[in-house]
């Protein structure tokens, strides 16, 4: 059971678990709501993205732009332990989805309706501005899919950033590495085209029905070894 300042959660199970914390699958007291509690450890890292991470969730819903196919927050709260971020529950990724179908290619068509609605979604963030700077399978989730096919929103904002504060990001790291921008493999200054770059190469991958490009983590040490001394 967790208390928040306004609320009673009881954690039903977690969903799963990622580098820097796990998602947990939990019911509201005062309604008998489902939603989905990211929990993260109370250590510095976890700070830094606790923070980044409410910052972007608060400015998207100041801006009344939640649910144009993004995940709805509800609040935050954290104890001396953990921090929390409360959102609504939405079960399945495409990820997921495209594993249930052993990575079979998805037909235009419904590329074409993802595709839509990510635009959307990156055409609001950016006038916030707001750089989701994690695009991938795993955090678009598809919503009630039984009645609305193939209806997505983006979740998990802990890599989103403003714009302004894009290039002194520090940690945990910028994109996940099948998805990264050529920039930010190299350490040079990168812009919100990032996100159009991680989305181009989601959209290809749901075309071809495996990733444009499979990450080699030592070829991406030689890499930046390879970057000049003198480079300004």
């Amino acid at each position: 059971m967790l208390q928040s300042p306004t609320e009673c959660y009881h954690i039903i199970k977690i969903l799963g678990r990622g580098a820097f914390g796990k998602v947990a699958n939990s019911w509201k007291k005062s309604n008998g709501e489902y939603v989905a509690i990211k929990i993260l450890k109370n250590d510095p890292i976890g700070r830094i993205m606790f923070e980044e991470e409410i910052k972007a969730l608060n400015a998207i819903k100041d801006d009344g732009k939640d649910g144009q196919h993004m995940v709805e927050f509800y609040e935050s709260f954290k104890d001396n332990t953990y921090l929390y971020l409360v959102s609504e529950l939405i079960c399945q990724s495409l990820h997921d989805y495209q594993a249930d179908n052993v990575f079979f290619p998805l037909p235009i068509k419904h590329i074409r309706t993802i595709t839509s609605q990510l635009l959307e979604a990156l055409v609001k963030l950016k006038e916030l501005p707001v750089v989701y700077a994690d695009l991938k399978p795993e955090n678009i989730m598809l919503v009630n899919q039984e009645n609305n096919y193939f209806k997505v929103k983006i979740i998990d904002f802990g890599n989103a950033t403003f714009l302004n504060e894009l290039n002194n990001k520090k940690e945990p790291y910028i994109q996940s590495r099948w998805y990264r921008e050529p920039k930010v493999l190299l350490g040079l200054p990168c812009s919100d085209k990032i996100d159009m770059w991680s989305f181009g190469c989601v959209i290809v991958e749901l075309f071809l029905g495996e990733p444009l490009y499979p990450a080699n983590p030592a070829m991406i040490t030689t890499l930046l070894n390879m970057k000049p001394k003198n480079y300004k």
